[in-house]
Formats: C-alpha cells, sequence, structure tokens
C-alpha cells in the first residue's frame, strides 16, 4: 500500500497541498508530516495508511478534473 501511495504523490502538481490536508486532517505539524511521513523517512503509522491513500486518490482525482476541465472549457475536442 505504501508503494501505491508514493506512486499516487509523484503525480501530484503541488505535493504540499496534499501534505497540508494530511496535516490538517490529523492535526498535526505539515512539517512534521512532510518530513517523516512524505519524503525520506515515509514512516507513516500502519493504522492511519489506508486513510491517507484514499485521501491521495481523491486529492489525485480533483487534480485531474480541474485539467480536464480547463480542456473543455479551452476548446478541446475529444479525438
Amino acid at each position: 500500500m505504501l508503494d501505491n501511495l508514493k506512486k499516487l504523490t509523484s503525480e501530484m502538481d503541488v505535493k504540499s497541498h496534499f501534505v497540508r490536508e494530511v496535516a490538517n486532517n490529523y492535526n498535526l505539524n505539515e512539517t512534521y508530516i512532510l518530513h517523516n511521513w512524505f519524503q525520506n523517512k515515509w514512516n507513516i503509522p500502519a493504522d492511519k495508511l489506508e486513510t491517507i491513500v484514499t485521501m491521495a486518490q481523491n486529492y489525485l482525482f480533483l487534480q485531474t478534473q480541474r485539467k480536464q476541465n480547463l480542456l473543455i472549457q479551452t476548446g478541446f475536442k475529444d479525438i
């Protein structure tokens, strides 16, 4: 599951926004979350991992939707 989270976060345009969302969700410091959960250590508590993967999936889905909407608004025609 951790590998899935790493794949998801690697696709985020602004990972710090997601880190802020996670920190707010758990009432923890953003810097702590960034350094301990999403950088070198990837030391995410096992009981929180599934929730964070779901959060990352939702975050990435919304990011993709925003890009798709922009394409449609600027006249993109589906091929």
